[in-house]
């Protein structure tokens, strides 16, 4: 049986860990083909997975003396880029960077065509990031505690929106749903900059978002941040606290995509 396409991982996004992973894996990619390269993101552009599948195409071109194309899919949970890499010739010419929960969680919760421990095969992780509760900057409230109060205090008018269904950034909502005794409703996107843009926009009130794609926007004073989803704070936000330390354990170790 013909071997599939290859599949690069993307844990996460954090852009300081990208380089020393390319590096790592420059001798096996500089054998790997003297033809162009397609690379699938099934995200549109803008967002975590396409920020890091740019950079990591712009250093393959380097190494390979080839062009390395981004060719953004986003849609149906990361179904739609998946299905164009196992329908392309098995020659390893077409790959994808996408994040982790769209082959390990996505499929539970979304029905898809194929299986992605049979079908599909990584071939390295290449970076992490971390999970941040943003928020529109008109929104009164200014921290986590007066946030709660805030949407209890107007039950069925607020939402968050997520970079797409089944996603880390859908579970996370759920989640602060269910163990602050919140009713935000969850409006998916195809990707963190649309849905960025409504939150910027205050047409809906916040989003779990990774921090490759919301820091700009929050050092912009475009967002506010109200905690992070790690044991520790992050160094690039020292001033934003984590969830553990407001009372919510439950992502005392969580990291996050898009």
């Amino acid at each position: 049986m013909p071997q599939r396409p290859a599949l690069f991982r993307l844990r996460h996004a954090a852009l300081a860990a990208v380089s020393a992973v390319m590096a790592l894996s420059m001798p096996s990619a500089m054998a790997w083909t003297n033809k162009p390269v397609r690379m699938l993101v099934p995200a549109p552009a803008g967002g975590t997975m396409d920020v890091i599948a740019r950079l990591l195409a712009d250093q393959l071109s380097q190494d390979l003396g080839q062009p390395v194309v981004v060719d953004n899919k986003p849609g149906a949970g990361g179904g739609i880029a998946i299905s164009a890499m196992l329908q392309a010739p098995p020659d390893g010419q077409t790959i994808m960077v996408t994040a982790t929960n769209v082959l390990t969680e996505v499929p539970h919760v979304l029905k898809t065509p194929y299986h992605t421990m049979t079908d599909i095969r990584p071939v390295a992780a290449v970076a992490r990031s971390r999970l941040l509760l943003v928020g529109a900057p008109s929104l009164p409230a200014k921290d986590l505690k007066s946030l709660v109060n805030y949407v209890h205090a107007n039950p069925g008018k607020l939402s968050f929106a997520s970079y797409s269904a089944g996603t880390a950034s859908h579970y996370a909502g759920v989640i602060m749903n269910q163990k602050a005794g919140l009713d935000l409703a969850h409006v998916p996107f195809a990707g963190s900059s649309p849905a960025l843009a409504q939150v910027m926009g205050g047409q809906i009130a916040l989003m779990y978002d990774g921090m490759v794609t919301s820091l700009p926007m929050i050092r912009a004073g475009k967002l506010q941040a109200y905690a992070v989803a790690s044991k520790s704070r992050s160094p690039l936000l020292p001033q934003v606290p984590t969830f553990a330390e407001l009372g919510y354990r439950m992502w005392s170790s969580a990291t996050g995509s898009a």
